[in-house]
């Protein structure tokens, strides 16, 4: 056994014969094309790549519940009861003209000291 460990891997002549006398069996029709394609999907651009997302339905279920509290908790302008009215003359008129409004500011705004409401009845 010593004999084939001290001799170069090169030098076993019946090993040389043997693969002198191997025919290669001839490569499959497409195989080249079907590497090919195979390299370049698995090969390809990772924003192209499929995401596989699989949730279990306790997952699914704490996130829906996690984002409806996230969601309620965010602060709201409070509801108006009917039409609101306009905040200015010119804001009225663009509205009426379907233009924007002009920006306002309320900088100098003091609240009325008393507000009175008059209604006019319109007969056909």
């Amino acid at each position: 056994m010593t004999k084939y460990r001290d001799e170069p891997a090169g030098r076993d002549e019946d090993l040389r014969d043997l693969l002198g006398q191997w025919d290669a069996p001839a490569l499959p029709e497409g195989l080249d094309e079907r590497m090919l394609a195979r390299y370049r999907h698995r090969h390809r651009a990772w924003w192209r790549r499929p995401v596989p997302v699989h949730f279990s339905l306790p997952f699914a279920a704490v996130l829906l519940v996690a984002a409806g509290a996230i969601l309620s908790g965010r602060s709201r302008p409070p509801a108006s009861e009917g039409p609101s009215a306009p905040a200015s003359p010119v804001v009225a008129a663009a509205a009426h003209a379907g233009a924007a409004p002009a920006r306002t500011s309320l900088a100098g705004f003091r609240p009325m000291a008393e507000v009175t409401a008059t209604v006019v009845t319109v007969s056909p």
